[in-house]
């Protein structure tokens, strides 16, 4: 903020977050069009390698804009597979502490915060820094068994996992045998 020198009212130069998010949509937008990437490429025609960086996002982006059925599919498969991973957590946590189990708005706040740590290149999808950040996050929240609940979360994905691979491998099994041999 700052005070203009006429009337000393204050003057916000940050702006709101919606036109910050139309700003990133419309960046976005103009990266993905056509126009956009021979405009580029003339600009880094001396650059070889962003020039070829360049022509490789014009060739993704003409792909997103003939198929983009198959981007909104794989968004709302992520999006399903997310919700469902955090009712799994919630459900942990109701399973292992029914006298102070997380809420469920506390589960879509922090969920995803904890689920992000599983992406750290750590063994075992951060085993460990998981539950350790899970148990911080969920006691600003008011939630004082996060780490557990993270290790309910693992071992309902480890056996669901499981679950599914032995499945898989027995009903291979059984159509192997099934199979009438030549």
């Amino acid at each position: 903020d700052r005070k203009s020198a006429a009337g000393g009212k204050s003057v916000t130069l940050g702006g709101s977050r919606s036109v910050k998010a139309a700003g990133v949509a419309l960046a976005v937008g103009l990266l993905l069009h056509p126009f956009s990437h021979r405009m580029l490429a003339l600009a880094l025609r001396p650059w070889s390698l962003a020039t070829a960086v360049v022509a490789q996002f014009a060739d993704v982006a003409q792909t997103y804009r003939s198929n983009w059925w198959g981007l909104v599919l794989a968004v709302a498969i992520s999006m399903v597979s997310q919700c469902l991973a955090l009712l799994v957590m919630y459900y942990s946590s109701a399973a292992l502490s029914r006298e102070s189990a997380a809420s469920l708005g506390s589960t879509l706040l922090a969920g995803p915060l904890v689920l992000a740590c599983t992406a750290l290149p750590l063994p075992f999808g951060a085993l460990g820094v998981t539950e350790e950040v899970g148990e911080k996050l969920f006691a600003i929240l008011g939630y004082q068994g996060g780490g557990l609940m993270m290790l309910g979360y693992r071992t309902t994905v480890v056996l669901a996992v499981g679950t599914l691979v032995v499945s898989l491998w027995c009903s291979r099994l059984i159509l192997l045998e099934a199979k009438p041999k030549s």
